[in-house]
């Protein structure tokens, strides 16, 4: 019973008419989706727009050359540490006799 009267309630408050008192602000909910969707068009479009204006400005290939030539200072660095690391353990052996 409760049930069925909170059912009839939200149909009677959520039905499109101008009879019934929520009306007007569902009809101002309306309107504020409506701008809220073109708002969000907007921004998509503008991001959108700016974001390829940043690709341009963007030079891809020398970014490409600084990482390429970071990659190879950091393998140089660990194979020397490596190296020296190998070093040290043949010392510390031989040291020990083993």
């Amino acid at each position: 019973m409760i049930g069925a009267l909170v059912g009839a309630s939200a149909t009677y408050l959520l039905s499109r008419g101008s009879r019934h008192p929520a009306s007007p602000m569902i009809k101002v909910a309306a309107r504020g989706a409506k701008l809220a969707r073109n708002a969000r068009r907007d921004v998509r479009r503008n991001v959108r727009q700016a974001g390829r204006g940043l690709n341009e400005l963007t030079h891809f290939d020398d970014i490409r050359d600084y990482v390429s030539e970071t990659q190879a200072r950091l393998n140089n660095l660990v194979s020397d540490e490596l190296r020296d690391l190998r070093k040290a353990v043949a010392r510390q052996r031989k040291r020990a006799g083993l």
